[in-house]
Order: structure tokens, then C-alpha cells, then sequence
């Protein structure tokens, strides 16, 4: 069979059958799969998250009483943020407050 060509039946020991045109269990896997193998894919990853910013990744470990705290404070919050969010909040009060950024 020439490279790049689909059989007209596939199947695997297991069972399950694809057939170009009509399908089978499987059928939206192996279009899927095909889809994605072809020239039209522009290899773009749709972005998750948070928006992009001009920003560096910061990794910090914390003592327990710290993450304690923070919790309290993360659940004092009418909207609930979660750690990432809380410690943005605490360290934006803090730097507006002691003069580091302008407010």
C-alpha cells in the first residue's frame, strides 16, 4: 500500500473497524487522528490560563503556617481566589502600601 493512502478497511485484534466513509466505534478517533496529520494543521495550541502578561514564573516553597494563613486570607476573599492569586493580591497590598509601586 503507497505511503499516505487509507486502507479501505482497518481493524484491530481487539475488534473495533474503521471504514472511510461509513465508520465504526472508532471512526471519530482515527478522523480525528487524520485531521490532525494533514497540511491544514497550523500546529497553533489554543492558551489556557491566565492572560498573557509581561511575567516570570516564581516557585516558592512555603512553611505550613504560611499555607494555613494564606488559606484563611484566600477564604476571607468574596470571591474565593485560589493560592496563586491570594499571594498576588497580598503582595500587591504590600508593595502599594510601603511605596514600591504606585497606587
Amino acid at each position: 500500500m503507497p505511503h499516505g493512502t487509507v486502507p479501505a478497511v482497518l481493524c484491530y485484534p481487539w475488534g473495533d473497524c474503521f471504514r472511510p466513509g461509513i465508520g465504526g466505534p472508532c471512526a471519530k478517533f482515527f478522523l480525528a487522528l487524520k485531521n490532525a496529520m494533514t497540511a491544514e494543521n497550523t500546529g497553533r495550541k489554543t492558551r489556557m490560563g491566565r492572560p498573557a502578561i509581561d511575567s516570570e514564573a516564581v516557585n516558592v516553597r512555603l512553611e505550613r503556617a504560611y499555607l494555613k494563613a494564606l488559606d484563611v486570607f484566600s477564604a476571607s476573599q468574596s470571591d474565593l481566589p485560589g493560592r496563586p492569586e491570594a499571594i498576588r493580591r497580598i503582595l500587591d497590598e504590600f508593595f502599594r502600601n510601603n511605596g514600591y509601586i504606585a497606587s
